[in-house]
């Protein structure tokens, strides 16, 4: 069971990871406006005292950071000279970019891109100037573990797929193995034991020695061969018997398969309540 390493379930407002989690965070604040890079700083400060910020007055400036240090979180803003910031978002995914979490940054009429990037990949959207319920501090904060614990419900539905795979190619070995057994049950009935059914007849025959022409001696050979023919008949039936009642194999990986149809689905539910948190 992979279950003990998935994450533990969540309640609203994303309590499984403690606020403790989001201090000492690297920031990347990118955005042209000198001012208000100061003022962001000066309002993340309250909230997180071991905050590091690197700022990017430019989109491919920030893109150059993401390339060469790691981040925690991306402040975006929409209005860069060089690039949008949908087109900051594409060029990283293009790139590969080791991408953390993005919040973008929007004016007052910027709601509906905001939502717009988020279907692109962004974790959330802010207004400039509504600092009101400290909004950038738990929007930052939120987008964090909303990113990690994606990451780690992407992780476990790798090691399930891994899993899947490996009963899928069990169940074909399984398949291999069983037809290769029904083939043996066939040989064993076919060249074993009708051979020693004759054999049985025969030596009955000869116990018997309707023409009284065999001596005792030879009766009693012929009383060891029916003897040890049958003692064999009945080790071949005792074969045939377990082997017809011996479990296929599907039983295990029916149960594999269930266990891992569970975990499927309780990703699943994970997934769907991170999502209702954006």
């Amino acid at each position: 069971m992979i279950a003990a390493n998935l994450p533990k379930k969540l309640e609203p407002g994303l309590s499984a990871v403690s606020p403790a989690a989001s201090e000492g965070i690297r920031l990347l604040l990118v955005d042209d406006d000198g001012a208000y890079r100061s003022l962001m700083r000066q309002v993340l400060a309250k909230h997180y005292p071991d905050l590091q910020v690197a700022e990017a007055k430019t989109g491919n400036e920030g893109l150059q950071f993401l390339k060469t240090k790691e981040f925690d979180c991306v402040l975006l803003d929409l209005g860069l000279p060089d690039i949008d910031g949908s087109e900051f978002i594409r060029i990283a995914s293009r790139e590969n970019v080791l991408m953390p979490p993005v919040i973008v940054l929007t004016g007052a009429h910027g709601e509906e891109l905001g939502v717009k990037l988020i279907e692109e990949g962004a974790q959330d959207y802010l207004i400039k100037g509504d600092h009101r319920d400290h909004s950038i501090a738990r929007s930052i904060r939120y987008a964090i573990q909303r990113h990690r614990l994606a990451a780690e419900l992407m992780e476990n539905q790798k090691i399930l797929q891994l899993q899947k795979e490996a009963i899928q190619k069990q169940a074909r070995s399984l398949v291999i193995a069983n037809r290769c057994r029904s083939e043996f049950l066939g040989s064993l009935t076919h060249d074993l034991r009708s051979p020693l059914n004759s054999i049985l007849l025969l030596s009955r025959s000869l116990i018997d020695n309707k023409d009284g022409n065999l001596s005792s001696r030879q009766v009693q050979a012929a009383e060891a061969i029916q003897s040890s023919a049958t003692r064999l008949l009945a080790t071949i039936e005792e074969i045939l018997t377990v082997s017809r009642n011996y479990p296929q194999g599907s039983d295990a990986s029916a149960l594999n398969s269930d266990q891992i149809d569970d975990e499927e689905d309780y990703l699943e539910s994970q997934s769907r309540l991170i999502s209702k948190q954006t």
